[in-house]
């Protein structure tokens, strides 16, 4: 006799000039199921787990009938737990796993299947258990089994978990040098529902972008600052982990303060400026009334400028300059043989 959860099988040694054999088994309310072999085993189906049966075996040669095998008792293989409950802890990407059942069970086995057939597990002789180290992104059919020592019993009916969403990868950033806008994307995450797009800057100010698309935009950021900038993956109980952080410099500012001074007697001009936060160089230009323009570059906050004509007016301004952008002309000052100001 083998048992299963809801049949058993039963064996026996072949009966000379027998044709087939019919077993049976009956619980204690006189429930009766049969089945019919022509070799020495057959399995009976169809019944009640956690029940008694008293089974035997006939021999026919179709037109008579031995008598009744020995009588055997068995019982059948635990039913399966009930008010299976699975609870994922965000933090430790674990699952707590609870149900009902019976005490006198020697184990049970609480199982974990993701769509790809990942199979983890926690076994216990308790009613709940906790199985560690989900992957990312799943979502996972819960079952629990138990053993009385003798028979397992059938899985319970699947519950769904998911598991801690995989935080997104490939995330990207580009400015927009006219109106330093930040715009951020990355790739989709399995099973994320949202995400959570974060830049913070030096100071420890941070802002937010909460969307359910895989991009978000910032309009408000200052000039001139480096911003790192992550992403998290939301689904309806849990945060991803932060992505890999991205650094990002948003446009360097305008220079302010320019002053242009023109040296008697030379055709050599000498421009400084102030500010330009974020800049790696800048650029001071200046153009004559006649559409000559001359500039000079530097790395400093001052540059000198060659090759004014005389007799022109020019206007001078200044522009900062870094990898990707470069920022709004300065607001610009008039020269003209050796005097300068400010134009409204």
């Amino acid at each position: 006799m083998e048992c299963g959860a809801d049949s058993i099988t039963l064996t026996w040694v072949a009966s000379s000039s027998a044709v087939f054999y019919i077993a049976t088994a009956t619980d204690d309310a006189g429930v009766v199921r049969t089945c019919n072999a022509m070799a020495n085993e057959c399995k009976i189906s169809g019944l009640r787990c956690s029940s008694n049966y008293t089974a035997f075996v006939i021999a026919t040669n179709l037109k008579c009938n031995s008598s009744k095998s020995e009588i055997v008792s068995v019982e059948t293989a635990p039913c399966p737990p009930s008010h299976i409950e699975a609870t994922l802890n965000c933090t430790t990407n674990s699952a707590l796993i609870v149900w009902q059942g019976d005490h006198s069970m020697a184990s049970y086995t609480a199982t974990m299947v993701d769509a790809s057939g990942g199979l983890l597990s926690c076994s216990t002789t308790r009613n709940n258990c906790t199985v560690t180290s989900l992957k990312c992104g799943q979502l996972y059919a819960v079952t629990v089994a138990h053993h009385d020592g003798i028979c397992p019993s059938m899985p319970s009916k699947p519950v769904s978990m998911e598991s801690v969403p995989c935080g997104p990868a490939n995330v990207q950033t580009r400015v927009n040098c006219v109106t330093g806008t930040l715009a951020v994307s990355w790739n989709a995450s399995k099973r994320a529902e949202a995400y959570s797009a974060v830049i913070a800057g030096g100071n420890g100010q941070r802002e937010y972008c909460n969307t359910t698309q895989t991009n978000c935009t910032f309009n408000t950021l200052t000039c001139g600052k480096e911003y790192m900038v992550t992403v998290m993956s939301v689904n309806g109980t849990c945060v991803s982990m932060p992505s890999k952080p991205v650094s990002v410099r948003e446009v360097p500012c305008v220079p302010t303060n320019v002053t242009a001074v023109r040296t008697c007697g030379a055709s050599s001009v000498a421009v400084s400026w102030a500010g330009g936060l974020g800049a790696r160089t800048f650029t001071a230009v200046a153009l004559g009334g006649s559409g000559h323009r001359t500039e000079c570059s530097s790395n400093l906050t001052n540059c000198v400028m060659a090759d004014l004509r005389c007799g022109e007016v020019y206007v001078v301004s200044v522009m900062a300059v870094d990898v990707s952008c470069s920022s709004l002309m300065s607001r610009a000052v008039g020269l003209a043989t050796g005097d300068w100001h400010e134009f409204s």
